[in-house]
């Protein structure tokens, strides 16, 4: 079904964005608050146009977001970072970021 129980629809996806940013899902709350539909209105011979209205609608987006920090080694209590040129030298950690909004009278 395209709606939950709750009225939200979720996509999960893996699109890359950027370097090291990449957009994971999106998930759309409110697709039953659909207050105005008009399909198939015709504007020329060979054009027809479908109109939707949706009094609110929750769009949220979680977004992966790759940091690489360099590493640090330990030897005879003295501590120093590895060369950046070194593939090693470097350690990758995966932050994710929820952004939200609310969108009223969506067309």
């Amino acid at each position: 079904p395209l709606l939950k129980e709750d009225t939200s629809h979720t996509i999960n996806a893996n699109v890359p964005i950027a370097n090291g940013i990449s957009l994971t899902s999106v998930r759309i709350d409110g697709l039953d608050t659909l207050i105005f539909f008009h399909a198939l209105k015709p504007l020329a011979n060979q054009t027809v146009q479908n109109q939707f209205t949706w009094a609110s609608l929750k769009v949220e987006m979680v977004f992966a977001i790759e940091i690489n920090t360099p590493t640090e080694h330990t030897f005879s209590n003295e501590r120093f970072q590895s060369p950046s040129h070194n593939s090693s030298a470097t350690r990758s950690q995966v932050n994710y970021i929820k952004v939200e909004t609310t969108l009223e009278g969506v067309k």
